[in-house]
């Protein structure tokens, strides 16, 4: 009876989180509603559906459609709609005065978002956030409000968090989307109240107004500097635990450390990240419900070395969960998985362990009424569709597999608390528990990662299973070595050592096994159709009795001929030769097509965090997904930069670099070119030399280097034509005459 009531439950919360998804859709595709209209029919469903007699039963889909209404009005009001004071400028490079409170104190610009950055802007730069309160516009002062990412060029800048300042500059406002299959980032700005940047040159000033800032502005500039002061205390303890790097591996470990502990990703944690990301394992990575649900076992388990405190025990992981959320960077994905792990923790404190799944829906709708862009997010959804799979069928599968004969394990399947007596009782449970989790996750997420990334991973199932092992075992390790080294370093020294070296295992077998030739395959843009229909299939197949039904066989048949034809058919041969030129951050990446062959030409930017994965998704929305063939112009790091990520996702086998990139990677070992040469040579792709007399023949079309930047295209019966591959401020196609 009790498991009745529980599913009913939990189809409520489902059914609300189903009507508050469609009414941000609903509101997506009316942007002209205003969102009072929304919330106006939010508030007469609901006075309705009070005063429907019970004996109606008319109450459940006036509700439903309160809950449709809200997120339509939360959608409008969060995205679609701007406050009135809210700045607005269309102009790129406006010079402009602004007012405001420092929140955060001025930091070195290492982890900014690329497409942020001032188009003239050439760094390197100091950073900060202001929150805004007036801007003059002519002689006069307005209100307004906002966020704006301030660059300044003198690192003696005096300004603090808190202060009220004045800071004269050229503004660029969040930009739209400038190439295919490039979200529209002034949606997401509009959601976090984001408006632009200013770059303050020599000829600009910052000033610190003696006026003091609004208390609200001053409560939220305390509370931003002191998260930023307990992050960067726990970046000290975890450096000083861990020590200095000798080599590669070593500096590869402790950048995995500080990713999976404390939110820091550096350049060199790319390798690691490229490798994780091919498998399909980026949670690992990356803080999420995966380490808080570690850091809340971790604390359970110490809890219990001090006696049986019943409920208390979640409630006190509970309030560590909250101490270490302060700690870590405050950014939309941790705070969302803060927010499930806590809910749930709070769950089990109250007794409500047959209540998961309906109370992780309720969070859901919360957060989407918070945040209603995540619902497009990979993240908000394999969050909360993985962890609702896992809470909904881990368990069964995970008795199932134990009490069968394959395990010999009788007496588990209907056990409410599962003890085993001995320590080979307790390893098998536990990887019986690990195995059945992660095929779940595979089997839900693969579709939704292949939609998003453009990957399925082949071997992810398999690495994750080895792979969580040492990755939890580091984070374990790091973690307590960061509270040790809050005390003392020296204590907390054998301990890092520890976590190093199930880091670096995790490391080394993450690049192994994406080393194997099939450890993921490359896919076109997946359409939304086959989306839905595999992670349709794949929840059939992990319910019960689910995959033994013919119907979900011959469904999961047809998603898999489905996915073959894409393969097959997506791509085909142009008939007539394209060039695509890409606009990335003060750079450009040209594609060129004749017939069934490419060549991806100066795949580099100035970006070092985004650029990759925009330049990715541009090439597969443009119908290139597979490019056998690179070519670099020159030796600025600016031009290449983004091919060791590119290399494998699109099946790269020969990089045409200069003549001179040899020579200068041999004076240079520590230098960019030779990184790029040992990566490059390290995924088996072909470098050749290409001299300016050599010519690349793809399709008829004839392709030479004049230079940096500079590229001569021939056809028989035609003049050469030079082109320059100049910085763009948005994509170009062209389609060459026959």
């Amino acid at each position: 009876m009790e498991q009745v009531e529980a599913i009913l439950h939990t189809r409520r919360g489902l059914y609300a989180f189903a009507a508050v998804a469609a009414g941000i859709l609903l509101a997506d595709a009316l942007p002209a509603v205003a969102a009072p209209i929304w919330f106006a029919g939010a508030c007469a469903a609901v006075l309705a559906a009070a005063l429907v007699p019970p004996a109606w039963r008319s109450s459940r889909p006036l509700l439903a459609a309160a809950a449709l209404l809200l997120g339509a009005g939360s959608m409008a009001a969060r995205v679609l709609s701007l406050p009135n004071d809210r700045l607005v400028l269309a102009d790129e490079a406006l010079v402009l005065v602004i007012r405001g409170t420092v929140l955060l104190p001025p930091q070195p610009d290492e982890t900014m978002e690329e497409w942020e950055r001032p188009l003239h802007w050439q760094g390197p730069a100091i950073r900060f956030t202001v929150a805004l309160d007036s801007v003059q516009r002519g002689p006069t002062w307005h209100d307004a409000s906002g966020e704006v990412a301030v660059f300044v060029q003198d690192a003696n800048t005096q300004a603090a968090s808190g202060d009220r300042v004045e800071v004269t500059g050229r503004f660029r406002p969040v930009s739209g989307p400038v190439n295919p299959g490039q979200r529209d980032a002034r949606r997401w700005a509009s959601q976090a109240g984001r408006v632009g940047t200013l770059s303050v040159g020599s000829d600009d000033a910052v000033v610190v107004l003696a006026a003091p800032p609004a208390p609200a502005a001053r409560v939220q500039a305390a509370l931003s500097s002191g998260l930023a002061g307990l992050h960067q205390r726990a970046s000290d303890a975890l450096s000083a635990a861990l020590g200095q790097a000798t080599d590669d591996s070593g500096v590869r470990s402790r950048a995995l450390l500080k990713a999976m502990i404390i939110g820091d990703e550096g350049p060199s944690l790319r390798p690691v990240s490229d490798d994780m990301s091919r498998l399909g394992i980026v949670h690992i990575l990356s803080i999420s419900g995966f380490h808080l649900v570690l850091v809340a076992w971790v604390m359970v388990n110490l809890i219990r070395l001090t006696g049986d405190r019943g409920v208390w025990e979640y409630a006190l992981a509970a309030a560590a969960i909250g101490l270490y959320l302060l700690v870590v960077p405050a950014q939309a994905p941790v705070v969302r998985s803060g927010v499930m792990v806590l809910v749930l923790l709070l769950t089990e404190a109250t007794g409500r362990r047959y209540d998961r799944l309906n109370v992780l829906a309720w969070t859901a709708c919360v957060l989407a009424l918070w945040r209603p862009l995540d619902i497009y997010s990979p993240g908000f959804q394999l969050s909360f569709g993985v962890t609702a799979a896992l809470i909904w069928r881990a368990g069964a599968w995970s008795q199932g597999l134990a009490s069968s004969g394959l395990l010999s394990m009788p007496g588990v399947r209907g056990r409410t608390r599962r003890e085993p007596v001995g320590p080979a009782q307790w390893a098998t449970s536990h990887a019986v528990g690990l195995v059945t989790a992660t095929a779940i996750a595979w089997t839900v997420s693969s579709a939704v990662v292949a939609y998003h990334v453009g990957v399925l991973s082949l071997v992810g199932v398999f690495a994750g299973i080895v792979l969580t092992v040492p990755s939890i075992l580091a984070i374990a390790a790091g973690f307590v070595a960061m509270i040790v080294a809050a005390a003392s370093p020296a204590v907390a020294g054998p301990i890092g050592e520890v976590a190093l070296f199930f880091a670096d295992i995790t490391a080394q077998g993450s690049h192994l096994a994406a080393k194997l030739p099939a450890s993921a395959l490359t896919l076109p843009q997946m359409p939304l159709a086959w989306t839905l229909a595999t992670t349709a299939v794949a929840i059939a197949a992990i319910s019960p009795g689910g995959w033994r039904r013919a119907g979900t066989r011959l469904a999961a048949l047809a998603c898999v001929l489905w996915l073959a034809g894409l393969l097959v058919y997506s791509g085909l041969p142009v008939r007539h030769g394209t060039i695509d030129r890409y606009a990335l951050p003060n750079s450009s990446a040209t594609l060129v097509r004749a017939a069934d062959q490419s060549v991806l030409i100066d795949p580099g930017s100035a970006a070092r965090r985004s650029g990759a994965f925009t330049l990715r998704r541009a090439l597969t929305a443009s119908g290139a997904w597979r490019i056998r063939t690179v070519m670099v112009t020159g030796l600025q790091t600016e031009r290449f930069n983004h091919l060791p990520e590119l290399a494998r996702s699109l099946g790269v086998q020969t990089v045409l670099l200069p003549p001179q990139f040899e020579l200068v990677a041999a004076a240079r070992p520590g230098g960019d070119q030779a990184r790029l040469l040992a990566r490059l040579r390290d995924l088996g792709v072909d470098v050749r030399s290409f001299e300016p007399a050599d010519s690349l023949l793809i399709g008829g079309l004839s392709i030479g280097i004049d230079g940096p930047g500079e590229v001569r295209l021939s056809r028989p019966g035609t003049p050469p034509e030079r082109l320059s591959l100049v910085a763009l401020e948005t994509a170009e196609h062209r389609v060459l005459p026959d």
